[in-house]
């Protein structure tokens, strides 16, 4: 197992090859009249004029952005998106030993593939295209135990299995928004059902499981959450997944 990053995806990414990319799969798709009356010229040149257009001031000067994706501009995640994508297509159809999984979610990418294949791999996806050159990857391989942390998964490998929990960097505070603050109910009530959330479709042992609940509820608390609160969220949140589960079968 391991894990490719991109360095500064977003203001490396080479806006008119990707947007020709855009272009290409937009041409391929035989059901984009079903969703838009705009041609496909409409929607490219709508892409240009958003991606340059990114006005900035610094020292009462103005200045526009000349290259990449924009910072805060709700496009530019899904133009890298496809740039990525891309990426990754063309590598694993021209590699020889390419991942037997691949799995990536923007800049952050999980592979599975052969040891001897993971040098050779790396450096043909860093430099297949001389046009991709400002996009540079990372990597970080699992360690002896078979441990790999992934976005907020720590992920293990145990009899060629995977088994996934919760991963927290070392340097994590288990600080969250204070129960005593001055925010609404609501807010705090969010806090408790995303970290609730996380722990059941994060982790995939119910040994674990209890482990990262109970770790979850004492967090909390030493944020003056309410253990009564607390309870009842978990008891919502666990009969929604216990109710989706049948549904399932």
């Amino acid at each position: 197992m391991c894990s490719f990053d991109i360095i500064n995806l977003f203001t490396n990414v080479p806006i008119e090859y990707t947007l020709n990319l855009i272009e290409r799969e937009l041409k391929n798709d035989g059901l984009l009249r079903d969703r838009t009356n705009l041609s496909i010229k409409e929607i490219i040149n709508l892409l240009k004029f958003c991606m340059y257009s990114t006005v900035v001031t610094f020292n009462d000067k103005f200045y526009l952005q000349s290259g990449g994706c924009p910072m805060g501009c709700s496009l530019s995640p899904i133009i890298a998106e496809a740039l990525v994508q891309h990426i990754f297509k063309t590598a694993s159809s021209n590699f020889p030993n390419p991942p037997r999984v691949l799995k990536f979610f923007v800049d952050d990418s999980f592979l599975i593939l052969k040891r001897s294949s993971l040098e050779s791999f790396f450096d043909y996806i860093n430099n297949f295209n001389k046009e991709l050159k400002s996009i540079k990857f990372t990597k970080e391989e699992e360690n002896p135990e078979g441990v790999l942390p992934f976005l907020d998964l720590h992920i293990k490998r145990v009899n060629n299995t995977l088994q996934t929990r919760v991963y927290r960097k070392a340097t994590h505070s288990n600080r969250y928004l204070n129960f005593e603050s001055y925010h609404s109910l609501e807010n705090k009530k969010s806090v408790i059902r995303t970290l609730i959330n996380r722990a059941f479709t994060h982790v995939s042992n119910e040994d674990i499981l209890k482990i990262e609940l109970n770790n979850t509820m004492n967090i909390l608390e030493n944020n003056n959450y309410p253990t009564k609160v607390i309870k009842d969220i978990t008891d919502r949140v666990k009969k929604k997944f216990i109710n989706s589960d049948d549904e399932s079968k």
